[in-house]
């Protein structure tokens, strides 16, 4: 009788697709050693929002209303004593993990802040701040913590093999995750239009659950640059190790650019990107721009031209950002996955 591991996650337009992204990542690996994967949503898009999902793979839906019981309750009804459930998302409570482990689920929450208490019996943060945060839990529950077991795909993770640093930036990334709902691409772009850089090429990702596509698309066809612009890419660590410097949000794709290598500039979209996106700045992998309702395009392409004219600059961020994570976190994750099955 295969493992049964069940993640409880959403993705929308609203809280974008990270939780998912990342969890994708965790069930593919458990998939590979021989697991039973479920999935438990109240997102009722993930085929149109994640296209690559295998249609076989079995997703329960719930309502997004309910309260900890009933929501303890609907889960349990998909599994037995001793399943693995992983709770990724800001929404969830103490309560809900209590409710899950008294029934005797094993519960594994990822978080990012520690804004809350946690009952878990594993809480984990991959994240290059997270030993810096205050958790609180309870006698029982264990952290894992810090950028050893940041959740990294095998796509990203063979991509590092791939940096080359360029003297002249021939290229520029940008994407700001799976949604941009207050659309922090076109300022980008706007910028990069300011900063004047000849033949330079701008390949935009905008995320499968932004609703200004066409919006973007548009502006990229008329500027000077060569621009490209998708909703998304099955390769986006071999796009990543492809640019000379990449423009992108404060969270996941942050790390994930410096365990690439790839500098560049961040702009915080929401407040659980903040202390992430301070430690990368402090540890000299990349600038970061502060929150977007206080950046211009004018103040973005001065940033922007200081690093295509500062060659050692780069250089030094793309050490420093590889310096970071050694790229193992998510086997080390499926460890503890493993050993809370037994």
């Amino acid at each position: 009788m295969p493992k049964t591991i069940a993640f409880r996650v959403d993705a929308n337009s609203r809280i974008g697709t990270g939780h998912f992204a990342r969890c994708l990542v965790l069930a593919d690996a458990c998939r590979k050693r021989g697991w039973r994967v479920l999935w438990i949503t109240a997102s009722r898009s993930l085929q149109r929002l994640f296209p690559g999902i295998s249609r076989s793979i079995k997703v329960f839906t719930l309502s997004s209303s309910l309260l900890e019981r009933s929501h303890a309750r609907r889960i349990r009804a998909v599994l037995s004593p001793g399943d693995v459930v992983v709770l990724d998302g800001y929404h969830f409570g103490v309560g809900l993990e209590r409710e899950l482990r008294t029934s005797g689920l094993k519960v594994v929450t990822i978080d990012d802040n520690a804004t809350r208490s946690f009952a878990s019996n594993w809480v984990l943060n991959g994240n290059v701040h997270a030993k810096d945060l205050r958790y609180r839990h309870g006698r029982s529950t264990k952290l894992a913590l810090g950028p050893k077991y940041f959740i990294f795909s095998d796509e990203v993770r063979k991509a590092r093999r791939r940096r080359v640093l360029r003297r002249e930036v021939q290229k520029i990334l940008v994407t700001m995750g799976g949604a941009d709902p207050s659309n922090q691409l076109l300022k980008v772009l706007q910028a990069i239009e300011l900063a004047g850089i000849p033949r330079v090429s701008v390949f935009v990702i905008t995320g499968a659950a932004n609703q200004r596509f066409a919006q973007i698309k548009r502006f990229a066809s008329k500027c000077s640059f060569h621009g490209r612009v998708r909703r998304t890419t099955p390769r986006i660590g071999a796009e990543m190790a492809r640019a000379d410097l990449g423009i992108g949000s404060a969270g996941r794709i942050a790390a994930e650019m410096a365990f690439l290598g790839l500098p560049g500039l961040r702009i915080v979209l929401a407040d659980n990107q903040r202390g992430l996106i301070r430690k990368i700045h402090r540890e000299g992998a990349a600038i970061n721009l502060g929150w977007h309702h206080r950046l211009t395009p004018t103040g973005i392409a001065r940033q922007l031209r200081r690093l295509i004219h500062g060659v050692a600059l780069r250089r030094k961020m793309s050490d420093k950002g590889r310096a970071l994570f050694d790229g193992r976190g998510t086997e080390r994750v499926v460890r503890i996955f493993e050993k809370l099955s037994k």
